[in-house]
């Protein structure tokens, strides 16, 4: 989330798409980085589902067959 455009964006419009708070705890805060050599960077927890484990929606809307050349 840090230093991306949804950082900024949901500080900005509070858009229920993109919720984030800080780690309560400080040290939380610093996250281990997925790029060798980075070490651990500034991160933040995503609030968009409410637990770990909640389940989310891949998809949603009917589908229907296309014709051909439509």
């Amino acid at each position: 989330m840090r230093f991306t455009y949804f950082d900024q964006y949901y500080t900005d419009t509070g858009d229920p798409r993109t919720p984030w708070i800080d780690f309560v705890n400080p040290v939380d805060r610093l996250c281990v980085g997925s790029l060798q050599g980075l070490g651990r960077v500034p991160c933040t927890f995503q609030q968009k589902y409410p637990e770990e484990g909640s389940d989310f929606r891949l998809a949603g809307g009917r589908e229907r067959p296309r014709a051909c050349g439509e």
